[in-house]
């Protein structure tokens, strides 16, 4: 997992990453070879709404082995599309 252009600290988006991987949903993703997007948002979503409530998703962009997956509040790419793509994730916030 790489967070980039997180608003925050550094230590922040080293946070962010860490309850990522340490999301149980997440890890069944990983250990399932599932990347599975709502998984994905639902560990970055616990982790916003706890420590950055005050951001807005419509700014943030993440992607699964290159291919952007959430881009301005919105998914892009779902389902079977996703079980296709290639790890590892870049999750980025502009």
């Amino acid at each position: 997992v790489k967070i980039s252009n997180f608003p925050g600290t550094n230590l922040e988006a080293r946070r962010l990453g860490r309850h990522i991987v340490n999301s149980p949903l997440f890890k069944c993703a990983v250990s399932g070879n599932d990347p599975n997007t709502g998984r994905l948002a639902a560990a970055i979503g616990s982790f916003m709404g706890k420590f950055k409530s005050e951001e807005d998703v419509n700014n943030m962009v993440m992607t699964i082995g290159g291919r952007v997956i959430f881009n301005r509040g919105k998914f892009v790419l779902e389902g079977d599309a996703v079980e296709k793509e290639p790890w590892p994730l870049l999750v980025q916030i502009f």
